[in-house]
C-alpha cells in the first residue's frame, strides 16, 4: 500500500486524464483556486481532508482510493462510465439537430416546388 502525496496526485491525475478534463476544470468545480490545486501537485503534498472530500467527489472516485490506491478498478469505471454519459447525450444532441435540419429541409422543399409532397429517398 503506497501512502504518498505523489501516489495521490498520480491517481488523480489518472483520473483526470480518464475523464478528459484538466486540472483547472477540477479545482474549478471542487471551489479550490487552480493556483492552491497547482501548488499541492507542484510541492507533492496532501490537501487537507474537505478538499482531498472535495476533489474525489470531483473525479468520482473515494477519498481511499485516491490516498490508499483502493478500489482502483470501481472508481476508473465511474470515470469512464461518467465519460461515455457525456459522449451519448452529445450524440443524441447531434441526431436530434440532425433529424431537426431533415424536417427544415423537407419543410423548404415542398415550399419550393408548391406544397407537392415529394417522394421519400
Amino acid at each position: 500500500m503506497d501512502i504518498s502525496a505523489v501516489s495521490f496526485w498520480r491517481r488523480v491525475n489518472g483520473l483526470i486524464k480518464a475523464r478528459k478534463t484538466r486540472q483547472e476544470d477540477v479545482a474549478r468545480e471542487c471551489g479550490i483556486s487552480y493556483q492552491t490545486f497547482r501548488g499541492w501537485v507542484c510541492r507533492k503534498t496532501f490537501p487537507g481532508a474537505d478538499d482531498a472530500y472535495r476533489i474525489a467527489q470531483a473525479l468520482g472516485a473515494t477519498v481511499e482510493h485516491l490516498v490508499f490506491g483502493n478500489d482502483c478498478d470501481e472508481s476508473e469505471q465511474v470515470a469512464t462510465e461518467m465519460e461515455l454519459e457525456r459522449s451519448l447525450a452529445i450524440i443524441y444532441d447531434t441526431i436530434r439537430d440532425v433529424n431537426m435540419a431533415i424536417v427544415l429541409l423537407e419543410k423548404a422543399l415542398r415550399r419550393m416546388n408548391g406544397g407537392a409532397e415529394q417522394p421519400a429517398a
